[in-house]
């Protein structure tokens, strides 16, 4: 979301119930904005929160939402309750504050104004990648030379002026980590007058935590690319070395994270540039191990398990791809009586239906069955 003349808007996203950051719902979230405005009132509504403290009651969770069942709606203690239609009153009575942005008076330049202008005009032609004196080859993000036929990449506006790159991340159907890496690729040329070891950055930013960026030089295994949540802001990657041929160079990034990240440039520094480290917590997240390839999986027959047969049962954050590996219909997260780890139904109402079992205690001897319905342990084949 954002802020705009007219209040907060959604941006690249879904309806303020089904958005969230944290623990506060995008319904508690607009509401909040809404009220501020309104100092006298919202002071009110502080002070039914403080009462609420005081008298040691349950919060209303912030994840709550009009107009539809939700598990977080209908918590909090009486006075928490009342404090949140208060909210919704003052909301509803409350004048629009006026966030006109008065026009620009020359020789000041309202670069609102200035990019609702510039959005009319036809979209410029991508620029070249360029050196500049320093001998730092700069490649614009928006130039890609070519992209897997899967990959989300958008060329847009910047703001700022020049044109940037949006990548929607790694479609997958199992979430993160992205069962199939390579669908996200994207590749850029360009041509070095100087071979040797280069340093690698980005200037990125992104709106969600924990994202990644991967890439491969001429062919050479796969590197992290070091970026963090920003802030918002446009920021500079820590640097990474890559080695470099004279002549014509191939860089092809990948990601294995599925949320939005947007690049404006990368550079190729011969020294290695002054990064300020990113702040805590927001340093880059370590770099998750890559799933095991589809055959790495294997179902089990139900009158053995796992163990008997000297492997590795499938661990809680691979059943979903091993589920989507083998065929089967992930239903995500599950207690039940018996059978522990990644299962499948192989019979019954929800044969074909594959979980993991979070009950740490269940047991049986094989054949399994769970509700008259035979199941099956899945295993890592090695």
């Amino acid at each position: 979301s954002s802020w705009t003349p007219t209040g907060w808007v959604r941006q690249l996203g879904s309806a303020w119930p089904y958005c969230w950051w944290g623990a506060q719902g995008g319904s508690d979230f607009y509401l909040e904005t809404q009220v501020r405005d309104n100092q006298c009132a919202f002071q009110k509504v502080l002070r039914g929160g403080w009462v609420a403290d005081a008298r040691d009651e349950d919060p209303v969770s912030m994840m709550w939402t009009d107009g539809a069942f939700s598990r977080h709606n209908g918590r909090g203690g009486l006075w928490s309750a009342l404090t949140l239609y208060m909210e919704k009153v003052v909301a509803i009575e409350s004048p629009r504050p006026n966030r006109i942005i008065p026009a620009a008076v020359p020789p000041i330049v309202n670069k609102i104004d200035a990019a609702i202008a510039r959005s009319t005009l036809p979209m410029p032609p991508r620029p070249n990648a360029t050196t500049d004196s320093s001998g730092t080859i700069i490649i614009p993000a928006a130039s890609y030379a070519s992209k897997n036929r899967s990959a989300s990449l958008s060329v847009l506006r910047s703001f700022d002026g020049g044109l940037q790159l949006l990548h929607g991340g790694c479609a997958s159907p199992v979430g993160a980590p992205c069962f199939e890496p390579l669908t996200s690729s994207w590749t850029y040329n360009f041509t070095a007058s100087t071979a040797g070891n280069y340093y690698l950055t980005a200037n990125f930013t992104t709106y969600h935590y924990a994202q990644d960026l991967y890439v491969s030089v001429n062919g050479a295994p796969t590197v992290e690319v070091p970026v963090y949540y920003p802030l918002g802001w446009w920021n500079q990657s820590l640097p990474i070395q890559v080695a470099i041929t004279a002549g014509t160079n191939l860089l092809e990034f990948t990601r294995y994270s599925v949320r939005q990240l947007v690049l404006k440039e990368f550079f190729l520094s011969t020294k290695k540039p002054v990064v300020p480290q990113p702040p805590n917590p927001y340093n880059p997240p370590p770099a998750p191990p890559p799933a095991p390839p589809g055959g790495s999986y294997i179902e089990v027959p139900a009158d053995t398990t796992c163990a008997t047969q000297g492997i590795q049962p499938i661990p809680a954050d691979l059943c979903s791809h091993a589920c989507f590996a083998l065929g089967f219909k992930n239903t995500g997260f599950r207690a039940r009586p018996n059978i522990s780890g990644c299962f499948v139904s192989t019979t019954g109402k929800y044969a074909n239906d594959c979980n993991f079992n979070t009950n740490a205690s269940a047991t049986c001897t094989p054949p399994c069955t769970l509700y008259g319905a035979e199941v099956r342990m899945l295993c890592l084949r090695s």
